[in-house]
């Protein structure tokens, strides 16, 4: 059992999933398929997930941070998204000049 992703959110859940499901629920549609569609099976047990999921997963914690007020840790999601989208964009013009 794990956290959920949420800021302040003490709820425990499984494993695979990224947040409870008060939380999850807050999640836009698009970005709930964008997480799952970048999930990796077994990722949270060698802890080693993607540069997409972490983008997404980032940017998701920024949307349910907003919602609840929480405007300066939102911005940091938010940033940290932008960090891992950057490296996602590198990553993907490293595999297309090969």
């Amino acid at each position: 059992m794990h956290s959920c992703h949420a800021i302040n959110c003490k709820t425990e859940i499984e494993p695979k999933l990224f947040m409870c499901y008060k939380h999850w629920k807050m999640v836009p549609k698009k970005l709930q398929i964008s997480i799952w569609n970048e999930y990796r099976p077994g990722q949270q047990i060698d802890k080693n997930p993607s540069v997409k999921y972490m983008a997404v997963q980032q940017f998701a914690v920024g949307e349910v941070a907003d919602k609840e007020g929480y405007e300066d840790e939102a911005q940091i999601a938010y940033k940290s998204a932008a960090k891992f989208a950057l490296l996602w964009k590198q990553a993907d013009e490293k595999a297309n000049q090969k």
